[in-house]
């Protein structure tokens, strides 16, 4: 048994460094690991492999897409955007240029690392299933497809048009049940339904009405329920590109919301910040 672990710890040590862009703990990679749609392949042989299929180019093209290395050619776009239905329309222009930077520059794994192990601590394997989560802002899904190794229900919810078309189709790549919320040009800012938890990683400081969305997230969520974000309204976010100047106007308004509305979580330290409804 104990080389069989020996070996376990080796193989996943060489899969972690063989992801060249994130140098991921053994438990990071275990994780990781568990998300790939081919386990054979090393992580980032994974990854590139999907963004390529979906987008149907060539790994070559793939790895050659300008966002990857240089976030300028994503954040010009975004400039001088006035309208909420501008902004939706160039997120879905942006999308092979973001969807590469999310799928192909790094990955969420060692946030999510952090935030599964204090809910696993919080609900039993067999309550698991019932605690519904919403990856809000969801990217290519790396957040939602972490919680749904560990049976979590989930659901994907970001523009549709945009990056909400891969990580959907990642999803149908793999065996966890999910359902999906669109964000749509009419509807900008919908219905969320009932959560017990909502992730809104890297995705406030993005939208037009941060203040909305955090309102919509607090009536999804049953007394209790836990909202985590990666760090805005908390803290401020510099402004340009798709840091949005309409996001740092609000900021404090959405701080005092969360404030009023919620209470830290957790004492221990986790990234970004995890709220508990009042």
């Amino acid at each position: 048994m104990n080389l069989v672990r020996s070996y376990e710890k080796r193989r996943l040590k060489f899969r972690s460094l063989l992801f060249d862009r994130e140098n991921l703990s053994l438990t990071e990679a275990r994780l990781a690991y568990l998300t790939q749609r081919n386990p054979a392949l090393s992580l980032e042989a994974d990854r590139l492999q999907e963004f390529a299929e979906f987008y149907g180019m060539s790994e070559e093209e793939a790895q050659n897409v300008q966002s990857i290395k240089d976030k300028d050619a994503l954040e010009n776009m975004f400039n001088a955007v006035e309208t909420d239905s501008g902004l939706t329309q160039n997120y879905q222009d942006a999308r092979i240029l973001y969807t590469a930077r999310l799928q192909l520059a790094y990955t969420r794994f060692p946030s999510a690392l952090k935030l599964l192990r204090h809910l696993n601590s919080l609900y039993l394997p067999w309550q698991r299933k019932n605690i519904k989560v919403l990856d809000y802002g969801c990217g290519v899904g790396d957040y939602a497809l972490a919680f749904a190794t560990h049976n979590y229900p989930v659901t994907l919810c970001d523009i549709e048009g945009g990056n909400l078309d891969f990580a959907r189709w990642r999803f149908e790549q793999r065996p966890y049940p999910f359902e999906v919320l669109s964000v749509t040009e009419s509807n900008l800012y919908p219905n969320l339904g009932q959560h017990h938890v909502v992730l809104a990683g890297e995705v406030l400081e993005h939208v037009r009405a941060p203040l909305q969305v955090l309102k919509n997230i607090h009536q999804c969520l049953p007394k209790g329920g836990l909202l985590w974000y990666s760090g805005y309204p908390d803290h401020q976010r510099e402004v340009g590109g798709d840091h949005l100047i309409e996001a740092a106007e609000q900021r404090m308004e959405a701080y005092g919301f969360v404030q009023s509305h919620f209470k830290p979580a957790t004492t221990l330290q986790l990234p970004g910040a995890l709220y508990k409804k009042r």
